[in-house]
């Protein structure tokens, strides 16, 4: 059951031929917090289990929300240390709480760094 929760992220995944085209609803992920993005980037790279996925909820108007999404659990398998996830922030809009937009650019990169930890790039 959802709760309603601010989503502050959408992200896109992307791995050598896996990647998302920007469509919101069904290719984006809701993140609450960068910390939960670069923890599922860690998690496809270290599991072949099904990993759950949140896409949000995309409104008449593009606003967006964790509040009914679709979840998903879904298998990454062979993820490479060249993946990534991007990170566009949503901004508050005239909505009440949590609707907000999802920005035109992204702000962070979740990349692997050099010695197999996850890092957060700024843009």
């Amino acid at each position: 059951m959802f709760q309603y929760t601010r989503v502050r992220y959408v992200g896109f995944f992307h791995d050598l031929d896996r990647h998302s085209f920007g469509d919101v609803m069904t290719e984006g992920e809701c993140f609450r917090t960068i910390a939960e993005a670069k923890s599922k980037l860690s998690e496809r790279f270290t599991s072949n289990l099904p990993c759950e996925v949140i896409h949000p909820w995309v409104d008449d108007d593009d606003s967006v929300t964790y509040a009914g999404g679709e979840v998903s659990n879904e298998i990454f398998p062979d993820v490479t240390e060249e993946a990534y996830i991007d990170l566009y922030p949503i901004t508050r809009n005239g909505h009440p709480f949590p609707w907000g937009h999802v920005s035109s650019e992204p702000l962070k990169r979740i990349i692997f760094g050099p010695r197999g930890g996850v890092h957060a790039e700024n843009f």
